[in-house]
């Protein structure tokens, strides 16, 4: 639903701009040097505090523009990219995927979940390198995304694993 009043704003020349939140779209009035959060799914206001309680916030995640941050046109279309490349993913085409989400990523350099997303799709491709490094990049502009801490944790496991057997190979001659 925030699309529809994006779009309606849009065409009507009114301040209005998304704002993300952990896994979260809502719309923002821009109005006076103030703004008023507005949840287009329940028709209710609601703070950035709440949003900051509600979705665990790292105060260092919005210092970085990641979260709670009004955003740009660009930005948001970054969004609807992301989830493109979701599907993809999904869908097992991770080309196509990675194509979506490096479009998302040069809409929006801050967006940690196109990062993390990316990061699992260049792990399905096995390049686990370039993995990490995507999944750090998530870490570091929002410390508290748990998946990409899973995820990149998931692939340090891989990297061990697949070292031992090289080890053991190499000792072995096989």
């Amino acid at each position: 639903r925030s699309f529809i009043y994006l779009s309606i704003a849009e065409t009507l020349n009114l301040p209005v701009v998304a704002v993300e939140a952990p896994n979260h779209l809502f719309v923002r009035w821009l109005f006076d040097g103030n703004h008023l959060n507005w949840e287009t799914t329940s028709a209710e206001e609601k703070t950035d505090s709440y949003y900051i309680n509600y979705h665990h916030i790292s105060p260092k995640s919005i210092s970085n523009g990641v979260y709670l941050n009004s955003l740009t046109r660009e930005q948001t279309i970054g969004i609807v990219y992301t989830d493109r490349g979701l599907v993809w993913r999904n869908r097992g085409d991770f080309d196509k995927a990675l194509e979506y989400l490096n479009k998302a990523i040069s809409l929006n350099p801050k967006n940690a979940g196109a990062y993390n997303n990316r990061g699992d799709v260049w792990r399905k491709k096995g390049d686990l390198y370039k993995s990490i490094e995507d999944f750090s990049t998530a870490i570091r502009l929002d410390p508290n995304h748990a998946a990409a801490y899973y995820n990149r944790g998931l692939v340090l496991a891989q990297i061990g694993d697949e070292t031992k057997e090289l080890d053991r190979a190499a000792a072995t001659g096989y």
